[in-house]
């Protein structure tokens, strides 16, 4: 009785400390969002919202490095997606196999076993995808969100504009 008590407690002080109610947003740069949707990025004014939005803000700087850690991103990504929808069903079949009758329950184990190991795996495919598009920000923030002083001149006057 105890142990289901403290095995409860250590559930509930692991949820407190692993959630955040606020997310630190560092202005003008380009920030990684947690939980708005997979893949989320605020940068300046705009959330841009999955690989479709973001990929041109990405490409249109034309550094190789960037394009290479964004396409690392979309390969790990796509990876690890396919690895647990085969492990899910991998599972799903051994489960079915191994509750059978005959000679089957030995092999139904080892694919639920199989399953599970390729659930795993994409699991681990989400997480590096995730690491490398973190990894891109970085990079991106770096090199190319600077503020910068402008000068315009016309026939009217001169005028300044700072962009951050």
């Amino acid at each position: 009785m105890y142990y289901l008590r403290f095995a409860c407690l250590l559930i509930l002080l692991q949820a407190f400390a692993t959630s955040r109610a606020q997310q630190r947003m560092v202005p003008g740069q380009a920030n990684y969002i947690l939980n708005a949707r997979t893949n989320s990025v605020l940068f300046r004014d705009t959330l841009y919202s999955g690989s479709r939005q973001f990929r041109e803000l990405f490409l249109r700087t034309n550094d190789p490095l960037l394009i290479k850690w964004y396409r690392k991103h979309q390969l790990l990504k796509i990876l690890g997606e396919f690895s647990v929808v085969t492990g899910s069903l991998a599972i799903s079949t051994g489960i079915g196999l191994a509750t059978g009758t005959g000679s089957t329950r030995n092999s139904g184990w080892i694919v639920a076993g199989s399953g599970l190991a390729m659930v795993i795996n994409g699991g681990i495919l989400l997480y590096s995808g995730q690491k490398a598009l973190a990894g891109t920000l970085l990079l991106f923030n770096n090199k190319y969100v600077h503020a910068s002083l402008d000068i315009g001149m016309s026939d009217n006057g001169v005028g300044l504009a700072l962009n951050f």
